[in-house]
């Protein structure tokens, strides 16, 4: 969860020193060669490859195809001048989301360890033990109070519902580890718990239910949210 901070941090201090270097007039002259491109550009193309950088990192292949199709439109006239191309419209935007998301998809199936697949839209899960990856779509994740398994979950471009079963069984004091990139979590507990949650929001947004009892069973709550939304809501 880290990789998020060093992104952040090094994405904000490379968008200062391009703002600096453009107010100096310098970068123009670098980047002649491609056409007009704008300092706006430069900074979200450049987040995006960091972006798609730390998804290498972590091995996650398929989450690449959307920040890579994103920079193409973004840089697609740029790309036609280089290329000597007269048309500037490459290919239609529509296609390249498209495409991207097949690619997407076909990566995920493909390396995946174990895959089940919940809801009605395409949303996939890859479970490791106590580690749960939701991809695209809408997805819901079931954490067993028997076993406390998955006990780290982690939704990126999709929709994750997470819910627990057997809470009879749950005796307390346990720690559900979430981050949520780009997407939209919700996380259901049982009306009679009591959760504590410490959620990081980096330019994201979460809401969390408060609940006036004070007896009955501890659930904490950690992670980060990015770019995404996440609520903590009792059921």
């Amino acid at each position: 969860m880290k990789t998020w901070k060093i992104f952040w941090g090094l994405g904000f201090v490379l968008a200062a020193v391009l703002i600096i270097l453009d107010t100096l007039d310098i970068i123009s002259p670098l980047v002649g060669f491609m056409g007009e491109v704008s300092i706006f550009a430069i900074i979200v193309g450049l987040l995006l490859f960091a972006f798609i950088i730390a998804r290498l990192i972590k091995g996650r292949i398929a989450e690449i195809f959307f920040p890579l199709a994103f920079i193409f439109m973004l840089f697609e006239k740029n790309i036609a001048n280089l290329a000597g191309l007269e048309e500037e419209n490459i290919i239609n935007n529509w296609l390249v989301i498209l495409i991207a998301l097949l690619l997407s998809i076909g990566f995920s199936i493909l390396f995946s360890s174990h895959k089940v697949n919940h809801g009605n839209h395409g949303g996939t899960i890859e479970i490791n033990g106590n580690y749960a990856e939701s991809n695209l779509g809408s997805s819901t994740i079931y954490v067993d109070c028997d076993t406390f398994t998955p006990s780290c979950i982690e939704n990126s471009l999709g929709s994750c519902s997470v819910h627990f079963e057997n809470p009879q069984n749950y005796k307390g004091d346990k720690t559900l580890h979430v981050e949520n990139n780009l997407g939209s979590m919700v996380i259901n507990v049982p009306g009679h718990w009591i959760v504590k949650s410490n959620i990081e929001n980096n330019l994201g947004g979460s809401h969390v239910a408060r609940n006036n009892d004070e007896v009955g069973p501890v659930l904490y709550i950690n992670g980060e949210n990015n770019l995404g939304s996440l609520t903590i809501r009792y059921v």
